[in-house]
């Protein structure tokens, strides 16, 4: 049977959300390794792939907001753009605490002379899960989807929290030894709480990803 013009239109627009995704994910790897060596150029990069993702997302809205108003799609069809349209906001949370990442690169005088290998785990596991649950998009994958949200955020004590819990405990532990230090801490702190937030951001991405392809609410 022929695709009808909803669902090419559909097909298009949740290519570009994938594509959305992979920029984000492109965006984090990169902000944190700014950081880490204080290579300004590709911090500068960052700021400006932000801009880039921004207008990106605005162009996908007009789309959905394109088909709503033309295709006039049935009620299911109309809960799964809606929920394509919600995702994008998240994406961009994303792409905004990469951004604030790499401006802190661009104030900082130098690279970071602390070693916090928390930090390099938590930015590792973030890009991996984001990548992960972008999979599942792409494959329509309801059993991976289902499986990466149970594992990594129905959980009280999820892996995101005690990778920044061991980053601030770090952190703390050394500008009690190192007072001199207290600034180059607190920014690695800072580092690590965008990296925390792009981890609730990718929370509720899992969750309409889960809904566009299930069809179904997840019970949390």
């Amino acid at each position: 049977m022929a695709k009808s013009i909803y669902d090419k239109k559909m097909e298009e627009i949740e290519g570009e959300i994938i594509s959305l995704g992979n920029k984000c994910v492109d965006m984090l790897n990169n902000s944190v390794s700014s950081f880490l060596e204080h290579n300004i150029e590709s911090a500068e990069k960052s700021i400006k792939a932000y801009k880039e993702l921004k207008k990106e997302g605005k162009n996908i809205r007009k789309k959905c907001a394109s088909i709503i108003a033309l295709q006039r799609p049935v009620a299911s069809d109309l809960r799964r753009l809606a929920y394509v349209f919600n995702i994008i906001p998240y994406f961009e949370e994303i792409g905004h605490s990469a951004s604030k990442i790499a401006k802190i690169t661009i104030k900082s005088t130098e690279k970071p002379h602390i070693t916090c290998e928390s930090l390099i785990i938590m930015s590792t596991y973030m890009t991996m899960i984001l990548s992960d649950i972008l999979k599942a998009y792409k494959d329509k994958d309801e059993e991976l989807a289902l499986t990466i949200y149970k594992r990594e955020f129905r959980k009280k004590d999820t892996k995101t929290e005690r990778l920044f819990n061991n980053i601030n405990n770090e952190m703390i532990n050394y500008m009690a030894d190192n007072p001199n230090g207290a600034l180059e801490a607190s920014k690695i702190l800072c580092v690590g709480k965008y990296l925390e937030t792009v981890g609730s951001s990718i929370i509720n991405i899992a969750d309409i990803i889960l809904y566009i392809i299930s069809g179904e609410d997840v019970e949390r």
